[in-house]
């Protein structure tokens, strides 16, 4: 688990987690039916995180709370993990 020094401010939850994403080495894929049903726009929501010593799951975790989303480790039938960001 690496640990980093972080902090978000003046970003969209979209931005936010494409600057996270080549750094996890894994693919994400959003829920896009359930944010549509639920009306939620990651690109409008702008999501803010306090300089802080954390690690990634933690920031994908309270960056997506701020929306009401979760991520969720998933493994396809191919045994391919990936990271699935839903409500």
């Amino acid at each position: 688990m690496e640990m980093l020094n972080v902090e978000i401010d003046g970003y969209t939850l979209t931005e936010a987690i494409e600057a996270i994403a080549p750094r996890i080495k894994i693919p994400i894929y959003w829920d896009h039916a359930r944010l549509a049903e639920r009306k939620i726009d990651p690109t409008s929501i702008n999501v803010r995180l306090p300089r802080t010593r954390t690690f990634y799951k933690r920031i994908l975790d309270r960056t997506l709370a701020q929306a009401r989303l979760a991520a969720l480790l998933r493994v396809d039938e191919a045994g391919t993990v990936f990271l699935w960001i839903t409500q």
